[in-house]
């Protein structure tokens, strides 16, 4: 299904609360942000039924992620080794770019995702459904161990700024 973006509800309540939401809290937000109705076990997306906990489930599996991002992109604007860091939810959404950092005049759009053979799948249809034509584009597979632990949330570290920053002056 194509679902609304997670990512509008994630950040509008990021930035109307001045906190990360819950899990349940984006749920909610997502549901009444949105416009869907939920009735009973379904939610109605422009006049479309799903089962609710399909969508549950799959707004819990993208929450991390969203998380992830933000942190990252946090990560590498404190760096002060670029230029600019921007997220757009546009790029995101329509696009499959996660960020941008500019360095040197010169701007890269990062995709990031963890390194398994679903994500790696799911990468390549990615190119299928998007027009990359006109971005420097790096990909930034994650080793799931090279991550930090946070409770249930596994970040980015400063070796990953790093590695952006790296890649970036190889382009």
């Amino acid at each position: 299904a194509k679902l609304p973006p997670f990512a509008l509800a994630f950040y509008y309540h990021l930035f109307a609360q001045r906190r990360i939401p819950t899990e349940e809290e984006l749920y909610d937000r997502y549901l009444s942000f949105s416009g869907q109705q939920a009735k009973k076990d379904k939610v109605v997306i422009d006049g479309e039924e799903y089962e609710s906990e399909g969508v549950r489930a799959r707004l819990l599996r993208t929450f991390p992620s969203l998380i992830r991002d933000f942190h990252f992109y946090l990560l590498l604007n404190e760096s002060g080794k670029f230029d600019k860091v921007t997220y757009s939810l546009s790029q995101d959404y329509y696009r499959g770019l996660d960020l941008c950092v500019y360095l040197a005049g010169s701007a890269f759009h990062l995709s990031l995702f963890i390194k398994t053979k679903r994500a790696s799948l799911f990468k390549k249809k990615k190119y299928l459904r998007h027009d990359y034509k006109g971005v420097t584009e790096i990909e930034l597979a994650l080793d799931f161990n090279s991550l930090s632990k946070h409770g249930d949330i596994a970040l980015c570290s400063v070796s990953h700024v790093e590695t952006v920053l790296e890649k970036a002056n190889r382009l």
